[in-house]
């Protein structure tokens, strides 16, 4: 029997490669796929109840997704465009006792946080430099195509005027 070492989610692939070293094409794909909510297996004890994973916490805070292997919580936007290093984008955030309370100061209160979202938000509006540059490159490779096949054709007759002098025995320039 296999063991499964991991869920192979967007989580974990960027924890493992930063979202920044990805190319454009890949962080398009990530961003179209959007976060990973899958049901997680986090159960905590505490002094009166024990307290189960619910999915009321990916619907009314549409920015954690969460990662099946590690049984952690993440935020999306910081985990795709944080400078910073803190819990919620690192090491990810288990603790359901306080997680509403967490979120909330991690959601209203870090700015590194509202700049991620800012980024996000953006991202698929902006138009991409890459494909800007792209498209320049192709419609000056147009413009070059073109005029070589004009200059070829220029020195297509040129050639011709040549072979025709030659064959006829005929100087450049002169008097006939």
């Amino acid at each position: 029997m296999e063991v499964i070492n991991n869920c192979n989610c967007y989580i974990e692939k960027l924890l493992k490669k930063s979202f920044v070293m990805h190319n454009f094409v890949e962080k398009q794909h990530i961003i179209d796929t959007g976060r990973p909510t899958p049901i997680i297996d986090i159960a905590v004890k505490n002094k009166s109840c024990t307290r189960h994973f619910t999915d009321k916490l990916y619907k009314t805070n549409n920015w954690v997704p969460g990662c099946k292997f590690l049984n952690k919580y993440f935020c999306w936007p910081c985990l795709l465009f944080s400078v910073e290093q803190n819990v919620w984008c690192k090491d990810g955030f288990s603790d359901l006792n306080n997680i509403h309370k967490a979120a909330g100061r991690h959601c209203k209160k870090s700015q590194n946080h509202m700049k991620s979202v800012f980024v996000l938000s953006k991202f698929r509006k902006t138009p991409r430099i890459e494909i800007m540059l792209d498209n320049q490159y192709r419609e000056n490779v147009t413009k070059q195509n073109t005029l070589v096949k004009k200059n070829r054709g220029i020195i297509a007759s040129l050639i011709d005027v040549d072979c025709y002098l030659g064959y006829q025995e005929q100087a450049f320039r002169g008097h006939f």
